[in-house]
């Protein structure tokens, strides 16, 4: 075996390539863009009827399936939509375009018609639905667990899946001092009556 060590840091700026590679390349510092990728467009996220989805495209041919799937083909002819650095620099201009659109149906509704193009989509989900999430349930992701005050637990269980040592989670996080006693008894070799007599003292 060997010893993996994951930093979370690290993580969060290997999805930030684009603009990594923007400032130690050419010493460009980007500046907020809201949901917008650094370099194509359309790839953000789009107000419906009922929610948000986001929406990603990726060259020509891929922005050429979008205007057929938003119902816009005529798109493709425009002048300032004619490549992909002449659609990123309109993005805003074209986020308000899409969302004229997009704002008259329900999120469900426009990933349907980016599915039928074959254009990458997914809906932004609130909390309810992400615990909802039937690929989540499937895959046996959430855990209840039983909480001595709350009572019944739902919570999120292990992002990883091991073939050998799967893992369980069993039981709550403690309460403040919770194991005291167990603790005191076994580590520090503290009797029943010293434990009682520090309790009365204050000191624990």
């Amino acid at each position: 075996g060997q010893h993996i060590d994951v930093s979370m840091q690290e993580t969060i700026v290997s999805v930030m390539e684009g603009a990594v590679v923007r400032w130690t390349v050419g010493q460009e510092l980007m500046q907020p863009i809201g949901s917008h990728n650094t370099n194509e467009s359309p790839m953000a996220a789009y107000c419906c009827k009922d929610g948000y989805i986001i929406i990603g495209t990726v060259g020509n041919e891929h922005f050429q399936r979008f205007c057929r799937a938003i119902g816009k083909p005529e798109w493709v002819d425009r002048p300032e939509y004619a490549t992909k650095g002449k659609r990123w620099a309109r993005k805003w201009e074209m986020q308000r375009e899409i969302e004229e659109i997009t704002v008259q149906y329900t999120v469900k509704e426009v990933g349907e018609m980016m599915d039928r193009e074959r254009v990458a989509n997914a809906p932004i989900l609130n909390i309810q639905q992400v615990v909802e999430d039937p690929h989540l349930n499937e895959r046996g992701y959430f855990v209840e667990v039983e909480h001595p005050i709350i009572g019944k637990a739902k919570i999120p269980g292990f992002a990883f899946k091991l073939s050998e040592t799967p893992g369980t989670i069993e039981r709550p996080s403690p309460l403040v001092g919770e194991h005291n006693e167990e603790v005191f008894r076994k580590y520090l070799g503290l009797g029943k009556e010293e434990i009682k007599r520090l309790k009365n003292e204050g000191a624990i």
